[in-house]
């Protein structure tokens, strides 16, 4: 069977349109979780870096765990103490408490 919108009824052609357009909607409206999390996540980063200013994000990603914990990773670049700029992977734990979000410890990575 060919998956194709020609294949579709017009009800489902009506019904797909309306749960993508939903879809759009809500990532484009609602509260995102992900950013907080994220800027959580970088703020703990940053404070652990020599030239905080320097560090560009390049791969990012979360996981959501149990008990209201996210586990954020990622790479960045950022200038060393010498100017020089390195990459190295990062690890944090974001946890939320009472609608809080606070970052745990650093792990840097080479």
């Amino acid at each position: 069977m060919e998956n194709s919108w020609n294949t579709l009824t017009p009800r489902q052609q009506v019904a797909s349109v309306f749960v993508v357009g939903f879809l759009g909607y809500a990532v484009m409206f609602a509260p995102n979780v992900n950013l907080k999390v994220f800027d959580v996540a970088h703020r703990a980063v940053e404070s652990q870096l020599h030239s905080p200013s320097s560090v560009k994000y390049l791969k990012e990603t979360y996981t959501e765990g149990g008990n209201n914990d996210y586990l954020v990773g990622g790479q960045i670049e950022a200038q060393n103490a010498f100017g020089v700029r390195l990459r190295q992977y990062y690890f944090v734990r974001v946890h939320r408490d009472n609608g809080q979000l606070e970052a745990g410890g650093v792990i840097f990575k080479q």
